[in-house]
């Protein structure tokens, strides 16, 4: 997490329950840097909200310890943007994923737009958007954080916007991510989840029905009757066990979006989640060009 305070800024970093000496190397390398240490790890969402809410500076960029933003002058961009659209709320970049940058990689020209949410890994908050919202429901505990905060916006008319010209290299290897079947089916089920949660949150009552019955078919449809993914049916019944579960907070926290709010949602482009170097910046849905607004 890194609040921009131009000349001055703060770094901090928050140890989450590691057992490899990041704390102690991270205190004496780098005295100045804000060091948070939490000896028993909690929930990721839990720590994304209580570095924001130390966080002291006007607008913060928040990085996972494996992505690096490489774009030179990258603050300077960030707080132009924010000065230049007052109503911008998050600020969403191009991600490279992979253990390796292309070493011959060009700067991203895509003009920025508006999209509809942003990719936890590497973005910048402006922090009067993120105080006028919700915290992050810790509830959730993996995936979902990015639509229910970007939804919260919406609602209280802020917007996300996409940089493209800000560059992170998001470091992780793909192919033993996806090879790692009990890491897929765990990453796939908390996804599913997150995503029903945002569903039943904020979707208006008179599309809900549709909506999940659509969510739940989809997989239905694709993991199961196109790909022959058997294993997929227990993680399908426990996320219909976490939705039960979680009723409670999902009644207490339900504030769903009115008709003009639901139609300028749908309108919106998707977040763009993979940056690939000579695919027009895209590597997620195909999204349309829109200047900010």
């Amino acid at each position: 997490m890194v609040p921009l305070l131009l000349p001055e800024h703060e770094i901090i970093v928050f140890d989450n329950g590691s057992t490899d000496g990041t704390a102690a190397a991270v205190a004496q390398h780098f005295p100045g840097i804000d060091l948070i240490t939490q000896s028993t790890g909690i929930p990721y969402m839990a720590a994304r909200n209580r570095l924001l809410k130390v966080a002291r500076g006007e607008f913060a960029v928040s990085l996972d310890d494996d992505a690096e933003i490489v774009t030179p002058g990258f603050v300077a961009n960030i707080l132009d943007h924010f000065k230049e659209y007052p109503q911008c709320g998050v600020l969403t970049f191009s991600i490279f994923w992979g253990e390796q940058l292309p070493s011959a990689i060009q700067p991203n020209h895509e003009p920025p737009r508006r999209v509809s949410s942003f990719v936890g890994c590497g973005h910048a908050w402006r922090m009067t958007a993120w105080r006028s919202i919700r915290e992050y429901p810790e509830w959730f505990e993996f995936y979902g954080e990015e639509d229910f905060a970007s939804l919260d916006l919406l609602k209280r008319n802020w917007s996300v916007h996409y940089l493209p010209r800000v560059l992170v290299h998001h470091r992780v290897n793909m192919a033993k991510r996806k090879a790692d079947e009990a890491q897929r089916l765990w990453r796939y089920s908390r996804q599913l989840r997150g995503g029903i949660f945002v569903l039943l949150l904020f979707y208006p009552l008179r599309v809900l029905p549709v909506r999940l019955a659509y969510a739940f078919w989809t997989q239905v449809r694709l993991r199961l009757i196109k790909e022959r993914d058997w294993g997929v049916v227990r993680r399908l019944m426990w996320v219909v066990k976490e939705i039960l579960r979680n009723i409670p907070q999902i009644l207490r926290m339900r504030a769903p979006l009115n008709g003009s709010q639901w139609r300028e949602w749908n309108e919106l482009p998707p977040a763009v989640i993979y940056w690939v170097p000579g695919v027009n910046g895209t590597g997620h849905d195909a999204a349309p060009t829109e200047i900010c607004n």
